[in-house]
């Protein structure tokens, strides 16, 4: 089996979960089937990309442009359907934690050397964006100055962590 039908599988499977996914909300009359034609377009464009990029040989400029496509798309369904505007600014780092994730997976696709250089970053936004929906979900009821002045010091632990993983890394690669 040749490894581009493969892909083609992969990425006609996860159209199809998201195009069912899209079409059982517009036949239970969740959505209008207008407001369903661009995000369901932007959704397959995005994950196509991604996945382009993602992949260990793939290009590295179609990751980017993919989970901003897809990262778009989520954003207008949920528009469309569920959200509000005050839950959509309450939930905004739930979108900067899906790129994190993004970012996360594409290092972790692409090897050892981007796990560390692209993946640390990835792991940073990810931590970063749930700190920020702590205080956007008003789950911490602390300022965020006061939050700052009193966490700082874990920065130190994470920077440890990373200097240690980046030793390990190197000696296991060599």
């Amino acid at each position: 089996m040749k490894s581009g039908s493969g892909s083609a599988r992969v990425i006609i499977g996860f159209l199809g979960i998201l195009a069912g996914s899209l079409l059982l909300l517009v036949s239970n009359g969740i959505i209008r089937t207008g407001a369903l034609l661009i995000p369901l377009g932007l959704l397959g464009t995005g994950i196509a990309l991604f996945y382009v990029g993602t992949t260990r040989d793939g290009r590295e400029g179609a990751v980017f442009p993919g989970a901003f496509l897809t990262l778009l798309a989520i954003f207008l369904v949920l528009r469309a359907t569920i959200l509000s505007e005050v839950a959509i600014l309450r939930i905004w780092p739930v979108f900067l934690s899906m790129a994190g994730i993004a970012l996360f997976v594409y290092a972790w696709n692409k090897g050892p050397d981007f796990r560390l250089v692209i993946g640390v970053p990835a792991v940073f936004i990810i931590v970063l964006s749930i700190v920020f929906l702590l205080f956007s979900m008003d789950v911490v009821r602390v300022g965020f100055l006061d939050f700052v002045l009193a966490w700082w010091p874990f920065l130190l632990v994470f920077a440890g962590i990373i200097t240690l993983w980046s030793h390990y890394n190197r000696q296991s690669g060599s």
